[in-house]
């Protein structure tokens, strides 16, 4: 079907043993709203990725600049909202030691839409944080410091970012 249409059942049919139709009245009218069914692409960046459950102890880098593509499949009308923040991209880092590790990635699919795209591994690394000597910064080496308080700051790498890492 390509446009709205109305149409009859009878339901006397569909109805199992022991079920009786009210005041004989066996047909109803469906009136079936025809929507074309389209596909959404949202672009997540590392930048855009919230990261969860920090070992304090720990100091946190991803590890590449991949750009992670999801490919949402819907009716217009659940596709239009959404955006980013709707999806709403983190990593759980909760147990997890020092070293290289693929994390994958949480995202939030609404109801009525369907994600074509495998959920992505993000690749990370952890590193033991190392005492600063008198009068250095942290993150004076250009790595990411993460606020482990899940506030979303991103210091060291460039500046500032609130947009949640």
């Amino acid at each position: 079907m390509t446009e709205d249409v109305i149409v009859e059942v009878n339901v006397a049919e569909l109805l199992p043993d022991g079920i009786n139709i009210y005041e004989d009245e066996s047909t109803v009218q469906l009136y079936l709203d025809i929507e074309p069914v389209e596909e959404k692409t949202v672009e997540i960046t590392h930048g855009d990725i919230n990261v969860r459950y920090l070992d304090d102890t720990l100091k946190f880098s991803f590890i590449d600049d991949e750009i992670y593509t999801m490919i949402y499949r819907g009716v217009k009308a659940e596709l239009e909202p959404l955006e980013l923040d709707m999806i709403s991209p983190s990593i759980s880092l909760r147990d997890l030691g020092e070293g290289i590790h693929y994390v994958d990635l949480n995202i939030y699919t609404p109801p009525n839409v369907k994600l074509l795209t495998e959920i992505p591994s993000v690749a990370i690394e952890l590193t033991k944080i190392e005492e600063p000597e008198e009068g250095a910064d942290d993150g004076a080496d250009g790595s990411q410091v993460i606020d482990t308080d899940n506030q979303g700051t991103n210091e060291g790498a460039g500046g500032e970012n609130s947009g949640g890492i």
